[in-house]
């Protein structure tokens, strides 16, 4: 027992049956340690200290260093390129705003010669941003000749009676997989704007049609990475539906493939 001097003195003054009880008790401390010490040393595995992958690192939020902006200066940094609102050559609109009458004497200014003039612009969106409705009708005629029925046909992307065109499935798709807003909010966002109500289990379906159609171009993607000489793989966990998937990558310069795997 590794005890200091000062106290291996005060404790040979005891009796011997507290020496015996200061051992035990000594022996049991030990004991508890070094069974706390194992779990611990598990939990506190990770990618930086283990063979363990960074996925299994969790989502624990990185804090960033004050100190780290106390050495930038405020706003844009060097090299950064910036959006300001510039005027544009071409206005679609031009509003003229001459005056009619001298502010000082009240003479007519119609046929005065101007002497200098500025410009302003405005950036806006036109209202109302409302939703367009085609109708396509097709008119069934009868031959005079043969008497034979002919029906003009509807063009071969219009399949029922009301259905959502494609500017509204690609606005749709964007924000939600694009911008990941939850399907509740892009109807929301549907109502707010735009004036029309759909459901959330709609927007998945269209976007679960959309996600078909470019089965093809899904295909092509991994034929192309397939024949690459070099290609780039990795994988990181993500959670879908309260539960933990692989999220796979495969990738070139050029070219990128994601694919989800269940880990249960």
């Amino acid at each position: 027992m590794d005890f200091p001097e000062e106290l291996k003195a005060r404790i040979l003054e005891c009796p011997p049956e507290v020496i015996t009880y200061i051992i035990h008790f000594h022996e049991k401390i030990d004991q508890l340690e070094a069974r706390v010490k194992e779990p611990e040393s598990r939990l506190n595995l990770n990618s930086k200290n283990s063979g363990k992958p960074p996925s299994s690192d969790g989502y624990v939020r990185k804090v960033r260093d004050k100190r780290d902006n106390q050495k930038k200066k405020r706003g844009g940094q060097p090299g950064h390129q910036g959006n300001t609102l510039a005027q544009s050559p071409n206005p679609d609109h031009i509003e003229v705003h001459k005056p009619d009458l001298c502010s000082c004497c009240g003479s007519n200014l119609e046929n005065c010669k101007i002497i200098k003039f500025e410009k302003r612009q405005v950036f806006d969106l036109p209202p109302p941003l409302e939703i367009e409705v085609t109708e396509h009708q097709s008119f069934t005629v009868s031959c005079p000749h043969c008497g034979s029925i002919t029906s003009g046909d509807f063009p071969e992307n219009i399949v029922t009676s009301v259905q959502y065109g494609s500017g509204i499935k690609s606005r749709l798709a964007y924000p939600v997989h694009y911008q990941l807003i939850p399907y509740g909010r892009v109807a929301e966002l549907c109502s707010d704007l735009f004036g029309f109500s759909i459901s959330p289990g709609i927007i998945v379906n269209l976007t679960h049609n959309l996600a078909g159609k470019l089965q093809k171009f899904e295909n092509n993607i991994l034929n192309c990475l397939k024949s690459e000489g070099v290609i780039h793989t990795d994988e990181t966990g993500v959670r879908v539906e309260e539960k933990t998937n692989w999220l796979h990558v495969t990738c070139t310069t050029n070219l990128t493939y994601y694919s989800s795997e269940k880990t249960w």
